[in-house]
Parts: structure tokens; sequence; C-alpha cells
């Protein structure tokens, strides 16, 4: 009972005790009143133990119905129990719910609490009663002392919380529990092969009367024999097992008779048991999530249809199968069909099917018997194949060895194009799938002329073919893929059309409109399909097109495909396509590009997009230009503004015809004013630059045309080309929040810049944006890190081994099979031109290195060294300034005579002198060290030797041992001893 329950359920109580006392009076019988013992509440109120209970029921607003008469039975909770409990965040419902479990009505002494099973809590939840070794507990909550009296009930205490009941595991479906069971094994194997798994795994319900493992054995082979051999048979024989409905044992044995889903009824007699059809139920009542399971010892056979006759027998009953049967005959076939030991698959064609044959082809072919044999053997595949198993290949192989093709097409099941218009019809030696055409052997295959005269209606192609001079380019080795058009297609061109091309003034432009239908190489319909551009022999693309209407090529449908030949493939089009003609032509005749083709024309284009060198053009339509701001496009249109009106148009132009797909594949193309566009895809679409491809792919003789919806422009600095790239927007947030555009869009910045993605960015510390964003100075620090001055090209970068760059740290430039890198990113795209420096793409942040003393610090070996320089007190010297540093090693100092350093260290002025002397002003990175016979350094009026052998670099006598180590504020060359500066 739901708490909502519980207040009028005990005001009912109340009222009907109160209504049984007042007829007690009325009897006029004394009562004699209870002794002195409080409700449950008081009696529980005054229990120390109990004191949270209490406190939980008060703030459930239980208090009032817990002391009313009752009599109620309460499990209650010691104080212990409510340990780790955070009952403050319970809702009052829900305090009230879990309260409502520890109370029962009636009143249950100890004794009868142990012997009653299970109770029933006031909020309808069922708690388990176990009874053992002296304990007793509830859903596993421990009684710890029992029989508390109060005036209106019972009081137990208990050691815990009482929890709701465990939820009921439920059973597995029918199928689940028969593979588990293993004496059903035989039965679920047969289940599986009648493919009815599925059903027992259903909603249901279902009754299923499960024979054993013995029973099947029991079984006549000859029956089991032909179970596995017929499918359906097996299925009707399965389906007498199972019953709608969930029946248990006392209803199956009260019922007389059980429809079944094989609609004969099963009988059930009760003799000594319970018996269907005679087989007794070994095991009632397998409940299942979808039904139950009687185990029984016998199979139930129904009544079973006659058998089959043979394919013969079969065919010639079906009554549509007359012209087969005499072919059959007349090949002398009729014996292989009647045969009871073959086991054949018969694809059958109607008597309609070979009606469709001329009736001159038709008789011709039943009077020649080896050719007639050829066709119905090609009709016939060894073994029984159901529907199932014929869909489940590719191929078969025919007994005439040809090959059937297997597809499985919305509108159905076909071989070889034929359509399966009923399947799996049993024979006692095989089974007959009907279909709707005859199916002919492939003739040796001719050559693409040969095959198409074959066919009988490529007339005008094949005189159109002679005409222009192609025949024997049709006949030769190819191979060829040919796009074939019909006499019906040649017939739908303007009147007078086809006789003027084959007027031998215009074989020219014949030849240019029949290879216009070839393409080299033998290309099938998926290999068609996939393109979306195929390149003619006439060296014009044509489009590819695929809709819900079907495939198309340069507009024309493509009606029938993979026409097999020597040399080739034909496939059939249902129209004569027609080269297209320059992009200005393809453009004008397109209607959309006005604006675009004047402007092509103001700027003095006309050659690009009118010559033979290929060119891909992004062209704006009307719209596009429309949309610029009112007046920008009679500026451009005005001669003074011509370099920059070809400036624009150029941008758009791409040389080489570039298809969508390998546009988008690359993504960056250098145009023809030698600035780069960049192409993406973003959702379901892709732009260049900012502007979307709205139509792709539009052929024309010199090239292709890609439609978009904006005009895009030059880059004017490297920002531009940044944005124009799509991947550098978090780069350009930083340029912008550090205060650096207007030094990376000066037109004098000659700068390259090393660019991280949004990726690189991306992959930073997590926080480490956000907290560059809001520091301007420290993140100009590291994006100055990113340029060099100069603006050096890939083959610079590659030929440095460092780079100094604009924040006046150098960075370290190696390469590796790995690739180029700077600093600790590779370098993943080079050269992006813009007018005012180049970019460089890299995969990472590159950080500044920190200063002289840290980077040594860091770098370990050098302690003598820093504990020197901080006794003579230059570490903030170093820190601060700009220095090149021979730093020696430990191990250099070291070698000092013993004493030497400590000596030192007491002598101040001589210890700076010395260092002094290791440092050099200024960044000094190994080639300007081989290059020089000295460096000045610190000590005053002293310089360093340099002095370069084969054996290799001293600086003062001391061997370099490592140079080059980059700091923020200088360099570090090593070397393995101390310097000593001369005396004087």
């Amino acid at each position: 009972m739901h708490r909502m329950d519980f207040q009028p359920r005990l005001a009912w109580l109340l009222g009907l005790w109160v209504a049984l006392f007042a007829v007690a009076c009325d009897d006029g019988e004394s009562t004699n009143p209870p002794a002195e013992t409080g409700n449950v509440v008081a009696v529980a109120s005054a229990d120390a133990r109990l004191s949270t209970v209490v406190s939980l029921i008060e703030r459930a607003g239980l208090v009032e119905a817990l002391s009313a008469d009752g009599p109620f039975t309460a499990f209650l909770p010691i104080d212990s129990a409510f340990e780790g409990v955070d009952a403050a965040a319970l809702s009052e419902a829900e305090l009230a719910d879990i309260l409502q479990r520890h109370v029962v009505e009636g009143r249950f002494d100890a004794a009868a609490v142990a012997s009653a099973g299970e109770l029933t809590a006031l909020n309808g939840v069922a708690l388990k009663v176990v009874a053992e070794g002296g304990n007793v507990t509830l859903n596993g909550a421990k009684v710890m002392e029992g029989d508390i009296a109060a005036s209106n009930g019972v009081i137990h205490i208990v050691e815990a919380i009482i929890p709701p009941p465990a939820p009921v595991e439920m059973p597995g479906t029918i199928a689940e529990i028969a593979a588990a069971t293993d004496d059903l094994s035989t039965l679920v194997q047969l289940a599986t092969d009648a493919g009815v798994v599925g059903l027992l795994a259903g909603d249901g319900p279902f009754t299923v009367f499960a024979p054993t493992n013995d029973a099947f054995a029991a079984v006549p082979q000859a029956l089991l024999d032909e179970l596995a051999a017929d499918p359906q048979l097996l299925q009707l024989v399965l389906a007498y097992h199972v019953a709608n409905g969930s029946l248990d044992a006392s209803q199956v044995a009260t019922a007389g008779t059980i429809d079944t889903l094989a609609e004969q009824p099963l009988t059930v007699t009760t003799d000594g048991g319970v018996q269907i059809n005679g087989a007794n139920v070994v095991i009632p009542d397998i409940m299942a999530s979808n039904g139950v399971v009687h185990v029984i010892d016998a199979v139930l056979v129904p009544e079973l249809p006659e058998p089959p006759g043979t394919l013969a027998e079969v065919a010639t009953a079906a009554g549509n199968f007359t012209t087969l049967l005499a072919a059959v005959e007349a090949a002398g076939l009729t014996t292989a069909l009647a045969d009871p030991e073959a086991e054949l698959t018969v694809f059958a064609p109607t008597d309609g099917a070979f009606a469709r044959i001329p009736e001159a082809d038709l008789q011709a072919l039943l009077a020649d018997v080896p050719a007639l044999t050829n066709v119905l053997t090609y009709h016939v595949v060894a073994g029984r194949l159901s529907a199932e198993q014929v869909i489940a290949q590719m191929t078969l192989t025919a007994l005439n060895d040809g090959e059937l093709v297997v597809e499985n097409t919305e509108d159905g099941v076909r071989i070889n194009g034929a359509l399966v218009t009923t399947a799996d019809i049993p024979a006692s030696n095989g089974v007959i799938h009907v279909i709707d055409a005859v199916l002919m052997p492939p003739a040796e295959a001719g050559d693409i002329i040969e095959t198409a005269t074959a066919v009988g209606s490529f007339s005008t192609l094949l005189a159109a073919v002679d005409a222009a001079g192609l025949t024997e380019t049709l006949k030769g080795e190819g191979p060829f893929t040919v796009f074939a058009p019909t006499d019906a297609a040649f017939d739908a061109l303007p009147e007078g059309t086809v006789a003027s091309l084959l007027e031998a003034a215009n074989r020219d432009q014949l030849v240019d409109i029949l290879t216009y239908h070839v393409t080299g190489g033998a290309l099938d319909a998926a290999a068609v399909t996939e393109r979306s551009l195929i390149e003619m022999l006439n060296g014009v693309r044509a489009k590819v097109e695929v809709t819900e209407e079907g495939a198309f090529i340069g507009g024309a449908k493509i009606s029938m495909t993979d026409v097999q030949t020597r040399n080739g493939i034909i496939h059939v089009i249902d129209a004569v396509i027609l080269p297209p003609g320059n992009i200005a032509e393809v453009a004008e005749a397109n209607g959309s590009f006005g604006t675009l083709l004047a402007a092509v024309e103001a700027a003095g284009l006309a050659g690009a997009v009118t010559g033979d060198e290929p060119v891909t053009v992004f062209a704006p339509t009307d719209a596009a230009f429309a949309a610029l701001p009112e007046g920008t496009v009679d500026m451009l249109l005005q001669p003074e503004n011509q370099q920059m009106l070809a400036d624009i148009l150029a941008y758009h132009v791409v040389p080489g015809a570039q298809p969508a797909a390998e546009v988008l594949d690359v993504g960056m193309f250098e145009t023809a004013n030698g600035f780069n566009v960049f192409a993406r895809a973003v959702g379901d679409g892709a732009v260049i630059n900012e502007a979307n491809l709205v139509i792709t792919d539009i052929p024309a003789r010199n090239g292709i045309i890609h439609v978009i919806d904006a005009v895009i422009l030059p880059p004017a600095h490297l920002v531009d080309v940044a944005a124009d790239a799509g991947m550098f927007t978090t780069l350009i947030a930083a340029v912008e929040a550090a205060g650096l555009v207007d030094a990376v869009t000066a037109p004098e910045a000659n700068l390259a810049v090393f660019a991280p993605t949004d990726d690189a960015f991306a992959a930073l510390p997590e926080g480490t944006l956000e907290a560059l964003l809001a520091d301007p100075e420290g993140l100009a620090n590291i994006l100055l890190f990113h340029a060099v001055g100069g603006a050096p090209g890939a083959a610079e970068v590659i030929g440095a081994s460092f780079l100094v760059t604009a924040q006046g740290a150098g960075v370290p430039v190696t390469v590796s099979e790995d690739g180029v890198m700077i600093g600790d990113a590779h370098i993943v795209v080079t050269d992006i031109p813009a007018p005012n420096g180049v970019i460089h793409v890299i995969d990472a942040v590159i950080l500044p290195p920190p200063d002289l003393i840290t980077v040594a610090e860091q770098a370990g070996g050098f302690t003598t060294l820093l504990a020197a320089i901080e006794a003579a007190g230059l570490t903030e010297a170093i820190r601060s300034g700009e220095f090149t540093v021979f730093a020696p090693t430990d191990a250099a100092f070291a070698a000092l005579p013993e004493g030497t350093v400590e000596m030192l260290l007491e002598d101040i002025p001589t210890l700076t002198r010395i260092l002094q002397y290791h440092v050099v002003p200024g960044f000094q990175f190994s080639p300007d060290v081989v290059a020089a016979q000295s460096l000045p350094t610190l000590a005053e009026g002293l310089s360093l030797p340099i002095a370069v052998s084969d054996d290799g670099v001293t600086v003062g006598g001391a061997p370099v041992s490592a140079v080059d180590v980059f700091a923020g504020n200088g360099v570090i060359h090593v070397v393995d001893q101390v310097i000593l500066p001369p005396m004087n």
C-alpha cells in the first residue's frame, strides 16, 4: 500500500474500533482498561536507543498515525543503524516511505514473526522473514530485541534499516532458457536451422512443449532426414510444439485440447501424469520472461502434407511451365529433373518469360539441341539452395559452368537481371525459384562494334562511327568505355542534325562529338558512379551525377550498364551528349554570370578563360557581385582600376583542371595572381576561403567551373591569409589580444610567421590559453617568438641551424627523417605567401626559452659556474642583458689545481674578471663564432681569441664541446676548460 493510503486506512481502522467498542458497551459488557502502556510512538520515545527513529517519525508527520489504535507491529532501527545516512537530504515523502517499510498492520509477537515467512509493510513492500539459528531477519535486517508491548501494538528493535526487497531477476526468454539447457540442444539446433529462434525470443507469451535430446534420438532417421532437407516441413513440426499464451501445468492439465502455431490441436490426457499427444510432461513450469516451457519425452508429429513430387512433377502440376517442360523434353533432360536422387536448384522461366522471345528465335532454339541444352543447364545449379542461401551469394555456378549473378534489389532478388517472382517451391529432389525472363548464356564476347551491331539498337551510332573513321579504333585492343546513345537518342536531335553531322565537311565536329562518348579503360557502372567527372577521348570532361532518378553522364541518363565486350564496356544512354564550349561559353550559357563575364572583359582576361590551357574557375554568381558594398562593381569596372580588378579575378582562377574532390583533398591552391585559396569541408558543404561552394564540377572544354556565392578578395597582409585559411582563428585572436595587429598587417612587415593551428593551441594544458589572453605582454612575447624578420622561405629555413626571432631569442631548426622542426614544433606546410611575408604552418605552440641562468640550471652540469656567478654578484646582470656565455662544465672547474675554486671564491675581484672573460655581449651563434678571429668580452680590454682547426674550435684555448644552447636572452656554448684571462 502506498503512503497516500496510509492515513485514510488508519482512520478507517480507528472508526471500526470505535464502532466495535460502542457495540460492546451497548451489550452491557464491562471492559477492563488496558495496562498503563503507551502507544508505539510513546514507548519508542521512552527508549534512549530509538531517539533517531522517533525524531524521523516526527519529521515525517507520522506521529498521529502511529499513535492511533492500530494494532501495529513496528520494527524500529536503533540509533546506530542511521550512522552514515544523510536523513536531512530526504524529502518528507521519501522519509515517510522508508518508515512505513518498518511497520506492519496487526500485532505479531516474536514467535508469529519468526513463522510468518513474509510480511507486508504499510507501503506495500514485502518483508522476507528468515528464522535460522535462533536469529530472525527481515530483508536481511536482524531483530535484536522483540516483544516490547505498546497499547496499540508491539515493537521489535532491529539492528539496521530494513532495505527494500532485492529486485527479482527476470528469467531469460524461452530461446535463452532452451539454449542454456543441455538436454534441449537438439531442439535448439533444429529451431536455428528452421529460423524460428527469433520467434521464441520475441514478446510472446508462448507455451512450448520441448522434446529432450533422447526424444529426438528416438525419431526415425528417415523423418529426420526429411526435416533436414525441407525447412518448411521442419517449421511445421516445431510450430506443432508451440501454443500462444502462457499455460502453466494446471491449465495444461485441464485444457483437453490446445491450439498450436501449426494450426493443428494437441490432445491432453491425465493418466498418472500429464500427457501431450501421449508424450509425458517430465518437467513442467519452467518459467521464462516470455512464457513457459514444459519438457516432454517424445517428439510431437503433426499431420504432414503429402511429400512433393520430383522437380518435373512439381513443374507439371504448377501449369505455367509448359514451354520450359517442352524444352526440357526436346533437350532430353526430363529424366534428369525426375531423378529422385538428384539435388538441384532450378531457376524456372514461366510461359510468359518464353513468350517474350521472338517466335522464330524460340523455334530455332528448340530445334538446336546443343544450344537448347546450354540454355537450360544455365538455369540449374547443383544442390538444393533456399532463397536465403541464394541471396547470401553474389554469384552461382550453373550446370553449364556459366556464372549467374545474384542481386538483392529494391524490387526483389534478380538472377542475371531476371526477377525471382516466387521462391522456395519444394520438390523431393530439389527446389524451384520462378523467374520472369529466360537466361541466355553469354556468347563469346565480340568487340565493341560487333556487340553494338548484335544488339540492334545502335544503327545510327554505328553509321556515325563509320563516317568519322573510328570503327577500327573501337575494334582495337582498347580497352574503352563507350556511353552509347540509342537510335531513339539520335532521333531526338533537332531535325537534320544527324544528316548534317554525317557530311564529310563536318567530319571533325562528328569526331569531337563521338569521342566525347568514349573514355579510355574499362569502367563498370560502379567505377563510373564513383567519379564526378570523366575525361573523354576528346580531352573534355563529362559530369557524372547520381540522383533518385538514376545515374547520368553529361545530362544523359544511363539506361543500361555493363554490356561486356572483348575490348571494353558499353553503357547505354538515352541522349546524345555534346561537348561543352570553353569556360566563357559555358558561363554565358548558364545565364548567372553576366557580371563576372563583364569583369573578365574589362580586366583584359578573356584569353585566360577562352584559351587552350586548362584552368579551374571559382565563379561568383551575379548575386555574389551584387552583395558587394554599393558602388564596388562600378568602381572596379573603371579603366583606372583595371589592375585591381585583374588581381581580384585572377584570385578566382587556379591553373589546371581541379575536380571538387581534389580541391577538398588538397585544400590549398596557388591562384593565377600568386596567392593561395583555401578549401575545406564545413558541415555538409564546403567553402573556398569564406565563400560557399554551391555547384561543383561544371565541365568546360578548357577546364572546370565551381560556382561560389561570394566574391573572394586577394589577401592584403598576413592576417588576411590566416583568416582565409580557416585554421588560425585562435592565433588571430591572440594577435589581436596582444596588440600586434599593426605589426603583422604593415606592408613593410616582411615576416615569416610560424603559425600554430587551432589544434596546436587546443593542445596546450588546460587554462594556458585563457591565462595568455589575459596577459597581453606575455602573450606578445610568445607570439613574437613565432615571427622571423626577412620572411625566409622553406629553403632558407631548412638551410639554417637556428633563426633569430622578432622576440630577440634564437630558435633551433632541426632536419631529420621525421621532417623539419622549429623548436619543438613540426613544420607541416610551408611557403604560404602573403603580400607582406610568408606563413609556415606548425603543429604546436613554441615557447621562448628562459634566461641564461635558468637554462644553465635546467641543463645541469654547471653548478660550480652558477655558484661562482652568484658569489661574484653577476646573476641578475646575466639574467637581464643579452649575452653569449662560454660555459665551463663542473668537470672543467674540477680539473683546476686543487684549492683553486675555493681560493677564487675568497677573491671576488679575480673571480669576477675570470667569469667576465667567459661572457661576450649580444647573441653570437656558432657561425658567428667560427667567422670571428676574436670576440670582445665583459672583462674590460680583453677579447677571446677564436681558433678553428680540423680538430674543432677553441675559444681562449678551451675546446668548444657543444654549441648554440638557446636561451631567451642569449646563447650558451659549452667549453671543457675554464678560460683564464691573460695576466696583462
